[in-house]
């Protein structure tokens, strides 16, 4: 069977659970590379997606082969990953392995996210303790950046930086060990109501551009906003949001110049997810988040899944949507 995949934009990824099962023109798809210049894309979720779905088993020289045939065809392929051996099978002509951030300047970063300019005394009487969050981030941009997102609305004091690396959040994680702690101990820094906000939007899949708007107004309806006087709870709403984005759990997508668009970093999707377990099932490109047969099932939440899709016995007695069927699509749209 002729495996094209459509996996030079990221916008297509979605799609590959159903190319697995069906076969592609080559000849279409060679048509349409050559209109390409330069393509990035994610080459962690192309290999999991094209090697595991179904059981069918992708060979990493074939895989391989169709990508050095398309870059015969005069176009640049960037191909981001985490993991040496995915770079070793696409057999690219170069490699640059981004290193972690050392002390010096994981420290440079965290403090232009807590302090001002201006502010340098404040800045050298917390530089010990500053240094020591640092080293607990392990030189990882996102988990310091986590950590800046935590220290904003503290007390710049050392007894209250002190507190932090204290956490029992450090040695708490509940979730994926490979997860870095300081994303759950950003989490756990969150006041309730922001905590259900922050996981409603993991309910959305991987690398979704999500419309601010309409997720406040979601929040509005799923009840996850206080009311606070007389104030409209749709701008509490967008207040929540606010803080969420300045906390660097969500990020605004700056190809919108009115930053209308937002989305959640693939690590903080992970973990929200992990925790929606004990409430909620959601199921991605194929697979699904098992959950305990206690749990009742609040949300669920299902994006492309092939040619046939079935739900556990918690969600509704087991029930089997087939190809093409409008109840699949119906719920894609909708994010049940």
């Amino acid at each position: 069977m002729a495996m094209i995949v459509d996996f030079f934009v990221t916008r297509y990824i979605g799609e590959i659970a159903d190319f697995v099962e069906r076969e592609i023109d080559s000849a279409a798809i060679d048509a349409w590379v050559r209109k390409l210049k330069d393509v990035m894309y994610d080459a962690d979720d192309v290999m999991d997606l094209c090697m595991m779905e179904g059981g069918r088993l992708l060979e990493a020289p074939q895989f391989a082969q169709e990508t050095n045939n398309y870059r015969r065809t005069s176009s640049t392929i960037l191909v981001t990953t985490r993991t040496v051996t995915v770079a070793k099978i696409m057999k690219c002509r170069y490699t640059h392995q981004v290193e972690k951030m050392d002390e010096e300047s994981g420290w440079r970063l965290l403090r232009g996210i807590v302090f001002e300019a201006g502010e340098e005394a404040e800045i050298a009487g917390l530089a010990d303790v500053g240094t020591r969050i640092v080293e607990m981030c392990d030189g990882l941009p996102l988990a310091i950046k986590a950590m800046g997102g935590v220290l904003i609305p503290k007390e710049r004091t050392k007894a209250e930086w002190e507190n932090i690396l204290r956490s029992d959040a450090w040695s708490m994680n509940p979730t994926d060990e490979e997860l870095p702690r300081a994303l759950f101990l950003s989490y756990e820094d969150l006041p309730p109501h922001l905590k259900q906000c922050f996981l409603y939007c993991s309910l959305y899949p991987e690398k979704s551009d999500l419309y601010y708007q309409e997720i406040v107004r979601l929040w509005v309806a799923e009840g996850l906003i206080l009311k606070q006087g007389d104030r409209l709870v749709e701008d509490s709403a967008e207040e929540y949001y606010r803080e969420l984005v300045g906390r660097s759990l969500l990020q605004v997508n700056p190809s919108y110049a009115d930053h209308s668009y937002f989305s959640m970093h693939d690590l903080y999707r992970t973990l929200g997810a992990n925790l929606m377990q004990e409430e909620g099932v959601s199921i991605v490109h194929g697979g699904t988040f098992t959950t305990n047969t206690n749990t009742k099932i609040r949300r669920l939440s299902v994006s492309k899944m092939g040619r046939r899709l079935e739900l556990a016995d918690e969600v509704n007695e087991t029930q089997v949507f087939e190809e093409n069927c409008s109840e699949v699509y119906h719920i894609c749209e909708c994010w049940i």
